[in-house]
């Protein structure tokens, strides 16, 4: 696993449906290779619905371990003054349409740092 870096911005993506449709026989196309790219310029913890387990199951399946900072079960809870909709960088990706992830990588050659911050690109990717 990678050190935290507190001055990237902090990615976190599914498994389900992002990653794989079929719990890590294959993997959406374009969803490995852009997390090793992106791991270059922010911090990506990797999160799931099905649990820890789950979720460094597949994070060993897919050779991702020294690109991904923390592997967490996804919250049950969320308690936050904004509600998920209103967070700057919401990204939207999933198996029926994968060009988000290219349209990811193309995205994160031109930023640095901290670059989630209020950026109408990462808004959503349909």
């Amino acid at each position: 696993m990678r050190k935290i870096k507190s001055e990237l911005s902090n990615i976190f993506i599914d498994i389900d449906d992002t990653i794989t449709s079929d719990m890590g026989k294959t993997f959406i196309n374009g969803a490995i290779e852009a997390i090793k790219l992106i791991s270059l310029k922010v911090n990506i913890f990797i999160w799931s619905q099905g649990g820890v387990e789950y979720a460094n199951e597949i994070v060993e399946i897919a050779n991702i371990k020294e690109y991904v900072c923390a592997v967490l079960p996804k919250p049950d809870l969320m308690i936050d003054d904004l509600s998920v909709k209103d967070w700057s960088g919401l990204l939207k990706i999933n198996a029926s349409n994968p060009l988000g992830w290219d349209k990811l990588k193309i995205l994160s050659n031109q930023l640095e740092g901290d670059w989630i911050e209020d950026n109408p690109l990462l808004r959503e990717i349909k």
